[in-house]
C-alpha cells in the first residue's frame, strides 16, 4: 500500500517537472527568440531556415521530448538512485511548511555551490590556453530569461534522468553505491563537458583544443551542481546551475576584459 501511494506521488512528480521544464521555454521565450534571430542574422554565407516563430516552436517541442525521457528516467531510476525533489514533493503533498524549509536548505546549499563553480570555471577559462568565454551580444536582460531554461532543463534531464539511469545500471552490475555514484557523475560530468565543446567548436572554429576547454571548463565545474543534487536534492542543483550561470552572464564580461 505504501509502496503504491509512493509511485502515485513519483508518477505526479514526474509530470510536474516535466511541466517545469517546458514552461523554462516560456520564462525564456526573450532569451530563444533573441539566439535565434542573431544566429539567422550571422550566417555566413546566408542560409535559408524557417522563420524564427518557427524554430521557437521547435525548440519547445525538443524540450518536451527530451523532458519526456527525463521524466520517465526519473520515474523509474531517481528514488532507486537516492535522488529526490522535495520542494516540488512537498507542494505536491500541501506541505507549505515542509516545502519552505526545503526551499531554504536547497538555496542555502546550491547558491554557494554555483558561486564556487563559477569561480572554478572562470580560474581555468583564465589558465586555459584557448578562447575565453563567450561575449553574447543580446542584452543583459534577455540573456538572463535563460538562466531559467539552462537552470531547470538542464538539470532535469541531464541529472535526473541521465544520472539516475546511469548510478542504477552501475549498481546492477555489482558496483557499490558510492562508487556506482562517483563513476556515474564522472561519467555524465565528461559527456556535458564534451557536448558543450560542440558550441564551443561552433563559435571558434578550428580550436584545437576544445574538448578539453569543455570537459575542464564546463564539466568539471558541474560537479558541484552534483553534489548540490546529493546533498539537499534535484532543486538546489536547479539553483547551483542558475547562480553559475548567472554570474557568468552578469560578471564575465568585465572578468575577461580585465
Amino acid at each position: 500500500m505504501i509502496a503504491d501511494l509512493r509511485h502515485a506521488e513519483d508518477v505526479r512528480l514526474a509530470w510536474t517537472l516535466l511541466a517545469a521544464s517546458l514552461a523554462t521555454v516560456l520564462f525564456s521565450a526573450p532569451m530563444l527568440r533573441a539566439h535565434f534571430a542573431e544566429t539567422i542574422a550571422k550566417a555566413r554565407p546566408p542560409v535559408r531556415v524557417p522563420p524564427v516563430p518557427v524554430m521557437f516552436a521547435a525548440e519547445a517541442v525538443k524540450t518536451a521530448l527530451v523532458s519526456g525521457f527525463a521524466s520517465w528516467a526519473g520515474l523509474y531510476a531517481a528514488t532507486r538512485a537516492g535522488l529526490d525533489a522535495p520542494i516540488f514533493r512537498a507542494l505536491l503533498r500541501h506541505e507549505s511548511a515542509t516545502a519552505a524549509a526545503a526551499l531554504a536548505r536547497a538555496l542555502s546549499v546550491g547558491a554557494p555551490l554555483g558561486v564556487a563553480a563559477f569561480a572554478v570555471a572562470t580560474g581555468l577559462h583564465r589558465r586555459f590556453d584557448g578562447p575565453p568565454p563567450d561575449r553574447a551580444t543580446l542584452p543583459l536582460r534577455v540573456q538572463l530569461t535563460g538562466v531559467f531554461y539552462t537552470a531547470v532543463f538542464l538539470e532535469h534531464w541531464v541529472d535526473w534522468g541521465v544520472l539516475s539511469l546511469a548510478i542504477c545500471a552501475l549498481s546492477a552490475a555489482g558496483l557499490p553505491r558510492l562508487a556506482a555514484i562517483a563513476v556515474a557523475a564522472l561519467v555524465v560530468a565528461v559527456a556535458f563537458g564534451a557536448f558543450a565543446s560542440i558550441s564551443i567548436r561552433r563559435k571558434h572554429p578550428g580550436e584545437p583544443h576544445a574538448l578539453r576547454q569543455g570537459i575542464l571548463c564546463y564539466g568539471l565545474p558541474g560537479l558541484l551542481c552534483i553534489v548540490a543534487l546529493f546533498a539537499a536534492g534535484l532543486e538546489s542543483a536547479m539553483f547551483a546551475h542558475a547562480s553559475w550561470v548567472a554570474l557568468r552572464i552578469l560578471i564575465t564580461p568585465r572578468a575577461v576584459s580585465s
